[in-house]
């Protein structure tokens, strides 16, 4: 019994996650939110050293981004771009659950689109830009909305 407490002790000052058979009662797929109930411990600790990291990692990066300018010899363009570097925190997530909450969300109008597609897990940088693109295909595109010399609104439309 002493030793088995001793090694809980041990993992729990070194923030270990004891998934093991015997502290997980579920007998299949755990949702999201069980699996970072059970890691809150260790993710509390990680954001608390990121934290204490912000400084080193800023520094690091205003040393990176001179470095930069210098070797593209566009120093003051470099130096003024506006960046920010942080430690970012790798929690796990279900992406089918994040994708429900931001539709939830954009329906029931407490988040943008904008904002969704930004938060979206599968989503690329331009993603906007491409939703805009294809609204505005869509709109000038006849066989798109529907529209074409046999319909009835477009005969109606051309006279």
């Amino acid at each position: 019994m002493q030793f088995d407490t001793l090694t809980n002790l041990i993992f729990k000052g070194g923030f270990y996650v004891d998934i093991t058979p015997e502290n997980i009662k579920s007998s299949g797929d755990m949702p999201g939110v069980a699996v970072r109930l059970l890691m809150t411990p260790e993710i509390d600790h990680a954001i608390e050293l990121s934290h204490q990291w912000d400084d080193f990692v800023d520094g690091l990066w205003r040393l990176f981004r001179y470095g930069y300018g210098l070797e593209t010899k566009m120093l003051t363009s470099v130096q003024s771009l506006r960046t920010r570097a942080e430690i970012d925190i790798c929690t796990p997530e279900n992406s089918t659950e994040i994708v429900n909450i931001l539709n939830q969300s954009v329906s029931m109008k407490t988040l943008s689109k904008k904002t969704a597609s930004e938060k979206h897990p599968f989503a690329d940088n331009d993603e906007t830009k491409r939703l805009f693109s294809e609204i505005e295909s869509e709109e000038t595109d006849p066989v798109q909305n529907g529209m074409n010399e046999y319909n009835q609104q477009q005969q109606i439309l051309n006279q």
